[in-house]
């Protein structure tokens, strides 16, 4: 085998088994399978791990992980009857590191969900940020945000209402600081305003941060 077959042997499993590994948490995240999807999909020996969702603020380490942001702010859904959320992952695109440690992603999401604060029927589409480190040989997540470009009431649209109720109310003062990506979409934004917090494809080859 050829050194640039190798590699492109080597590229292929990475992919696959970062995708897999998103799979994995969305499908977790759709299924309320909140008491074990830090164990799954996290990683466990860096303590900048974090996550954010929409206004949710950012919860850093894996105990406010685990225990704030799915044990109680996202346990919330299961509380409430008909309340659920459910994202999809498109047209993701995956960046490797040269030694094959560092990862990231962005892929787009369309998703809905039944409103656990007001029991409405809501779209929320947007896109899922990534980091990803190599751990025991493994991927996993080291920075995850989910970024809305809308979470509207089904029946307005996001022209007449981008944002129905926000996260915040729910997370309170749980998360260690204000999400970073929060941009819903307005009317009067234009172009590159729309997209501000999402990152430009040469941002994804840069690893040096990790």
């Amino acid at each position: 085998m050829t050194e640039d077959m190798e590699k492109s042997l080597l590229w292929t499993i990475d992919v696959t088994e970062i995708q897999q590994l998103l799979n994995k948490y969305i499908y977790q995240l759709t299924t309320m399978d909140f008491a074990n999807v830090y164990e799954e999909c996290f990683a466990k020996n860096r303590d900048d791990v974090s996550i954010q969702a929409s206004d949710s603020g950012v919860y850093r380490g894996g105990e406010h992980i685990d225990e704030l942001f799915f044990g109680k702010f996202m346990s919330f859904i299961k509380e409430v009857p008909g309340a659920f959320t459910m994202h999809l992952a498109g047209n993701p695109v995956i960046e490797i590191s040269e030694d094959r440690q560092f990862a990231k992603s962005v892929a787009l999401s369309p998703g809905c969900a039944t409103d656990p604060q007001t029991r409405e029927a809501l779209w929320i589409w947007g896109a899922f940020m990534d980091d990803y480190v190599r751990e025991d040989g493994q991927w996993k997540i080291l920075h995850h945000a989910f970024v809305p470009m809308f979470r509207t009431p089904y029946e307005k649209g996001w022209v007449k209402q981008a944002v129905g109720t926000q996260l915040s109310k729910v997370s309170g003062k749980m998360a260690d600081g204000p999400s970073e990506y929060w941009n819903p979409y307005d009317p009067e934004k234009k172009g590159d305003e729309l997209f501000a917090t999402l990152p430009k494809l040469a941002d994804l080859k840069i690893f040096n941060e990790l």
